[in-house]
């Protein structure tokens, strides 16, 4: 979060001086809705597991976190999560 933050304040600074620069927030929204919801869901099973097994429930937690978080980005059409999956089915495909 505070990287973000961090981000948005620099590309404000950043237009005052030099112009528009950087990412649309419209493109910069979906990569947000996807950590937010992935994050609640995470977030959510942490606290169903409770205390036990914190390892294996991390492990668990984001795991469920990444999958989440590329199952959305890939929904919303983000290009670098299509081109992830182009790039694996190409691997697939050449027997790598």
């Amino acid at each position: 979060m505070a990287s973000w933050g961090e981000f948005i304040l620099l590309r404000r600074t950043l237009d005052r001086c030099i112009g528009r620069t950087g990412l649309p927030y419209a493109f910069l929204s979906k990569p947000w809705i996807a950590a937010g919801i992935a994050a609640g869901a995470g977030w959510g099973v942490r606290h169903l597991l409770g205390r036990r097994a914190l390892i294996p429930a991390a492990i668990f937690v984001l795991g469920l976190y990444g999958a989440l978080y590329f199952a959305i980005t890939f929904a919303l059409g983000l290009l670098e999560a299509r081109a992830l999956v182009e790039r694996g089915i190409s691997m697939i495909r050449e027997g790598r």
